[in-house]
């Protein structure tokens, strides 16, 4: 998970400077000529595979990030791996407008700045702001 946040941050000061005005049309607007129907594969990234600008990805409202995050935690497989210590899960909100992501601290019950916390997940306590 580290990596991610690291890629995360590492964009957030290198690349979307570079396109912040792609990202603030794109956040303002959709208009997309093409639907491209993939698989949900982590191998299959859409925008590399046809060189194409990211498209709009609509965020989830928070409350349906905090319901996922609630519901997959009923999964058994999930329970046991939480219950043991083995597993975290994060819930983020991206802005696609500002190129920044807000992260769900569980403990805390809100949404907190993933490059101001970037241990914070939505099944970890406050140890991770230094509390």
């Amino acid at each position: 998970m580290q990596d991610i946040i690291e890629g995360f941050l590492q964009f957030q000061r290198e690349i979307f400077p570079k396109r912040c005005k792609l990202f603030k049309r794109l956040a303002t607007s959709q208009n997309p000529r093409i639907l491209f129907v993939a698989c949900s594969d982590s191998h299959v990234v859409p925008e590399l595979l046809t060189q194409r600008e990211p498209a709009r990805i609509d965020s989830m409202a928070r409350e349906n990030v905090i319901a996922q995050i609630a519901n997959i935690k009923t999964h058994p497989s999930v329970a046991f791996a939480l219950e043991q210590g083995h597993l975290n899960l994060h819930g983020w909100i991206y802005d696609i407008e500002a190129g920044s992501i807000d992260a769900l601290d569980g403990l805390l019950g809100q949404f907190v700045s993933l490059a101001d916390y970037p241990h914070v997940s939505a099944t970890q306590s406050m140890f991770h702001h230094g509390i």
